[in-house]
């Protein structure tokens, strides 16, 4: 996990903009763990070696860097969800608990940072690039903290369209504006405001009591 911060400037008078990584997660055929990598390198340790886990005899090359010693599905509770996640997701759902491990910080911490994300990426990006681009990368993580998958679906769709309209831009007030030509911005902005409160307050609810959120797909199991 890596957090940046604004410009400073250092001793030498040169500006520059610092990088405090919170923690750090990896996963290779060298080990499992920024320790156990690290060890393997200190000691020189190969971790090339005959693929055993499929057969690559139709293939030119039979040697690679495996990862044999992990299983990511013992992270995803939800046993219908391992037909549907793929080795490399499951890699990367170590990898996100050993950071947020590392990092030591709470769950809710972690999460009211992704709902900040969304509502600033809100400002100028449109929904769906919003949910393509972030949810193959969010959801091992928020898998690692151990939220429900159908909960975080929720709060994603609630929290992308609070961004859409959450000043200072909001794509949806524009299009709205451009319906509306005769109706000042400022005007618009001040009308969504009582509509971005309300989601966010829903947001608070499904945080304090996700149970609201999966009362009905529990029902339909």
């Amino acid at each position: 996990m890596i957090c940046f911060w604004p410009k400073c400037t250092d001793l030498n008078g040169t500006a520059s903009r610092r990088i405090a990584i919170t923690g750090t997660g990896a996963v290779c055929g060298a080990g499992l763990g920024v320790d156990a990598i690290w060890d393997a390198v200190v000691r020189g340790h190969s971790a090339i070696r005959k693929i055993s886990s499929w057969d690559a005899s139709r293939w030119p090359a039979h040697m690679a860097a495996e990862v044999t010693d992990v299983d990511g599905r013992a992270l995803v509770e939800d046993r219908k969800l391992h037909k549907l996640i793929s080795r490399c997701d499951l890699l990367g759902l170590n990898a996100a608990q050993q950071a947020l491990a590392d990092s030591g910080l709470s769950p809710t911490s972690i999460m009211l940072m992704i709902i900040v994300a969304y509502l600033i990426m809100g400002a100028f990006m449109d929904e769906l690039a919003m949910i393509l681009l972030t949810v193959p990368i969010l959801f091992p993580v928020t898998q690692a903290l151990g939220y429900d998958p159908v909960w975080f679906g929720v709060i994603i769709v609630v929290v992308c369209q609070a961004g859409m309209i959450a000043p200072p831009v909001g794509l949806n007030v524009f299009v709205i504006s451009g319906m509306v030509k005769d109706v000042p911005m400022a005007d618009i902005y001040r009308g969504i405001l009582p509509f971005l409160a309300a989601m966010v307050v829903l947001l608070g609810i499904l945080m304090i009591a996700p149970e609201i959120a999966l009362y009905l797909p529990r029902t339909m199991k």
